[in-house]
């Protein structure tokens, strides 16, 4: 037997067979359900309701499982991840998001085009049974909250424009997007009927996430008031950027620093502050360590995030130029995505925590 063959079997013998158990549960579930969809008993086929109830039932089955048995066993946390992704990633690649997720086109989990079907929110996959996975996919909590930080952030655009025409500046408002990936919470900003007098710039590392974004601006008819700028955040951060920037009113990133270590988010705060008016405004988003679809990202959906918590957020902050200046952690709906906001002092210095 081939060792890597071996190592897996191993591997598997020293899972809970309650493990087992529950995903045998679930293919075979699965198996049930799509030879009902196409061989109808007594010409009775599952109809569409139907179908999903089962499909999700099966899959949010699945999915408590995982969790339960690594909450009973967190030094298999490992092992079981990878079985569970092995032996349900048949069914579950039918559905096109956890598709993308595992293939990862443009290298990792939360492209923009990726972040654009979430968004959309438009169940596909492969074969009929795909759709129905598909639903149960965009209908996790985790998925919805990414959903959900769109309007939070186009709200706290249109509360910085108003800020700032309330403040009698009589100039337009400037605000960055940090990764900004599609770009969808500044475009629907710029695309409403009473938008406000913005200018935007949407800067991100990936070429083909700002030549889509900028085409959805020319559709939208706003690219007049939208910058878009190929670079890298990080070395933009170190001064060694193509950007520039005027000062800006709101500088906001809604999926970066997640994947980012603390120095790194600090430097980023550092180069925020000074890109800034006096009075503006940083918002960073991050998803909460109380995700409840942490273990699944992390093992089924290779979605690998630094989870965070509102006093971890507020610890960066202090150690960067904002120091002891207030921040307000917001969250979304389903208090998944955590938002940190605080604003540059309008006038003198800020102690820095040591």
């Amino acid at each position: 037997m081939p060792a890597a063959a071996a190592d897996t079997d191993d591997i598997d013998a020293a899972l809970p067979a309650s493990l087992v158990a529950a995903v045998a549960h679930f293919t075979t579930t699965m198996r049930h359900i799509e030879w009902r969809i196409e061989r109808p008993l007594d010409g009775r086929p599952l109809d569409d309701a139907e179908t999903q109830a089962r499909t999700s039932a099966a899959c949010s089955g699945l999915a408590a499982a995982f969790r339960d048995h690594v909450r009973g066993a967190p030094h298999l946390e490992p092992a079981i991840g990878r079985y569970v992704a092995r032996e349900a990633s048949g069914f579950l690649m039918r559905s096109a998001s956890f598709d993308r997720w595992l293939t990862k086109p443009r290298g990792y989990a939360g492209d923009y085009y990726t972040i654009e079907l979430l968004y959309d929110d438009r169940p596909a996959g492969d074969g009929r049974l795909g759709h129905f996975i598909d639903r149960w996919a965009l209908d996790l909590a985790a998925v919805q909250a990414v959903r959900n930080r769109r309007g939070l952030l186009a709200r706290a655009i249109r509360d910085v424009a108003d800020d700032v025409a309330d403040a009698g500046e009589g100039t337009p408002v400037r605000v960055t997007s940090l990764a900004s990936g599609p770009a969808r919470e500044v475009l629907d900003v710029l695309a409403a009927p009473d938008a406000p007098p913005l200018r935007a710039t949407c800067i991100d590392i990936d070429a083909e996430a700002v030549a889509y974004a900028a085409e959805r601006a020319r559709e939208l008819g706003v690219a007049d008031r939208v910058v878009f700028a190929q670079d890298n955040v990080l070395r933009l951060s170190r001064g060694r950027g193509r950007t520039t920037l005027a000062p800006q009113h709101m500088i906001y990133s809604v999926g970066l620093i997640d994947y980012l270590a603390g120095d790194h988010i600090v430097r980023l705060l550092d180069w925020a502050h000074d890109q800034l008016v006096p009075g503006g405004t940083v918002v960073l988003g991050n998803f909460d360590v109380e995700n409840p679809d942490r273990m699944l990202m992390d093992h089924v959906m290779e979605w690998r995030l630094i989870h965070r918590t509102a006093d971890d957020l507020r610890a960066l902050f202090a150690r960067s130029r904002f120091g002891d200046a207030a921040v307000d952690v917001r969250a979304e709906a389903q208090g998944i995505n955590l938002f940190a906001f605080c604003t540059r002092p309008s006038g003198g210095g800020v102690r820095r925590a040591a």
